[in-house]
């Protein structure tokens, strides 16, 4: 099987994830805004998601140049192990902040 199959199945389970999850980070995040203040605080959101994005392509990089072996896939696997450290430990806490706030 070709490498790209790999990056095209990869690329649209991400692009489904980010769908589901950015509609309803949206939803969730400006369900308390008033309506005249919906544009400010939609805008502050979609800031701070790009800063995020921005500082994980810059850490994923870092790392990965750091950990660099002939094909790079040793910093490749620290960054992927990384990265579903960090979604292990921010899916309970973030089902647990939207219990507390309800």
């Amino acid at each position: 099987m070709s490498p790209l199959v790999y990056v095209i199945v990869g690329l649209a389970i991400a692009g489904f994830g980010n769908g589901v999850v950015y509609s309803a980070a949206t939803s969730v995040a400006l369900v308390d805004v008033d309506t005249k203040n919906a544009g400010e605080a939609s805008a502050v959101l979609s800031m701070i998601r790009v800063i995020g994005l921005a500082l994980a392509v810059a850490v994923s990089t870092s790392v990965m140049s750091r950990f660099d072996g002939a094909s790079g896939q040793a910093g490749l696997r620290i960054v992927l192990l990384c990265s579903a450290a960090i979604t292990a430990v921010g899916i309970p806490v973030a089902t647990r902040l939207r219990r507390v706030s309800n």
